[in-house]
């Protein structure tokens, strides 16, 4: 790491060379003389723009600036003494601080200069390409992207391929524009032209995830990807984005370049909440139908990949959002261990705290998920005591559990929950599935067949799952 007495913090430098090291350390020494609104001597200024020429330090200075923005004289006199290979940093920094201080119209314009006069320039590159994806180019924002270096296999460019193909009916890009100009197609109505909004609803959701990633938003997600473990990282974005208010901040920023069908999506997705959904039926490449736990409607998700990872039972958390026509899973969801399923639904319910949410995802350890909130030991009630239970035959620990008052059923017994019915009958047929998914799951273990304790307590087998 490098650091100077009163920077505001250290960096890491493994990635950087001795020089790129120097010049990250004395742009961030220059910095804050340059935000106290001192013009910059002519040495100052030409060490900033020679150090901004390399792309470790540019980039790491465009971050500073946008979180601390640099006053506009500073980045004027930046521009005015400029050489044609300086111009493109000194672009990127004045975009980042005019974004930096809410000035989204000049960000737009100094940083799509910025990527026009440097195509390479990746950070010129990516804010550029956001905002023409924003305004519903495409074609355009992809074409930076590219250019830029980005691979085929990023985000947002695979949000951006099924938008780089003229819409069904539309005529060819070449040919004269219908509406009679003599001009062509393609310069003429066509950009007015745009796909149907489930199909731009992906794209929008990847633009907010990126926009989480903004130097001045970052800190949010930060915040919950240290809580959260390394599988549920992307759920550190999404709640950034939901609960975090980077949405709101989207609408603030970009709104006003979007589609007018857009931002009423973007507006409606405000304040969706996670849920917990039980896999009902799986049709493998096709579609998956969900429902809402604790037990709410079902929701059938035309979605090929979710159906090549899922199985009836599994337990997923996810955030359905409205993409113009149907509900649509737009972020990975995640699959919860079954065994952990009462203590989700419980946080869960009636809103939740996105603190305790991120806490709740945790690194784990198996014998914490089962010894923990509701692990099969807690299902089953049954003595810690291996011998004992190695005595005792099968049909005496099915009366035994049929009898137990159970803390998943409120203390109630099985055979009271089935006389009570209701709410009391759906959670014991809740607890039915998870030890049927437990026995899926880990075979290994053993335990109670609930099939033959549906029988006992003579109830049909409700889960209604369905595997194709």
């Amino acid at each position: 790491r490098a650091s100077l007495p009163g920077l505001p913090s250290d960096r890491e430098v493994d990635d950087l060379n001795e020089v790129e090291i120097r010049a990250v350390v004395g742009a961030h020494a220059l910095l804050p003389q340059l935000r106290a609104g001192e013009a910059p001597t002519e040495e100052q200024t030409r060490l900033l723009l020679t150090w901004l020429q390399l792309s470790a330090v540019v980039e790491d200075v465009a971050d500073a600036v946008e979180l601390a923005p640099l006053p506009v004289a500073v980045t004027d006199a930046l521009l005015a003494a400029a050489g044609d290979a300086e111009r493109p940093g000194a672009l990127l920094l004045a975009a980042r601080s005019a974004e930096g201080r809410g000035e989204y119209a000049a960000a737009e314009r100094l940083v799509t200069e910025a990527a026009e006069l440097a195509p390479t320039l990746l950070p010129a590159a990516l804010d550029a390409a956001e905002y023409a994806a924003a305004r519903g180019d495409a074609r355009r924002a992809d074409h930076l992207l590219q250019q830029a270096g980005v691979e085929a296999g990023d985000p947002t460019r695979q949000a951006l391929r099924p938008l780089l193909s003229l819409p069904d009916g539309v005529v060819s890009r070449n040919r004269p524009c219908p509406c009679g100009s003599g001009r062509k197609y393609k310069v003429c109505c066509l950009r007015d032209v745009q796909h149907p909004l489930p199909l731009r609803a992906r794209l929008a959701y990847t633009r907010l995830y990126v926009h989480a990633q903004r130097p001045g938003l970052f800190e949010t997600a930060g915040r919950f990807a240290e809580v959260v473990g390394p599988q549920a990282f992307e759920l550190s974005l999404d709640m950034a984005v939901f609960e975090g208010g980077v949405i709101e901040h989207y609408l603030e920023s970009r709104g006003h370049l979007l589609p007018e069908d857009e931002r009423a999506l973007l507006e409606s997705w405000v304040g969706t909440p996670l849920a917990a959904y039980e896999v009902v039926e799986v049709q493998p490449r096709r579609a998956v139908t969900v429902r809402r736990l604790p037990a709410e409607e079902q929701v059938v998700l035309a979605d090929r990949a979710f159906s090549m990872t899922v199985r009836p039972l599994d337990i997923v958390q996810a955030r359905l959002l409205w993409d113009g026509e149907k509900q649509a899973m737009l972020c990975a969801p995640l699959l919860v261990d079954r065994t952990r399923r009462a203590a989700l639904v419980a946080l869960l319910r009636d809103g939740y705290d996105p603190d305790e949410l991120a806490a709740f995802w945790g690194p784990k350890s198996l014998l914490d998920l089962w010894n923990g909130e509701s692990g099969p030991d807690q299902e089953f009630d049954e003595d810690d005591e291996e011998d004992e239970e190695d005595e005792e035959d099968e049909a005496g620990s099915e009366q035994r559990w049929l009898d137990a008052e159970l803390t998943e059923l409120g203390g109630r017994t099985p055979r009271g929950a089935v006389a009570e019915g209701g709410e009391a009958l759906a959670e014991l047929q809740a607890v039915l599935d998870d030890m049927a998914w437990v026995r899926r799951e880990y075979p290994d273990l053993g335990g109670l067949d609930p099939a033959r304790l549906r029988g006992l307590l003579g109830i049909s087998d409700a889960s209604r799952v369905v595997a194709r």
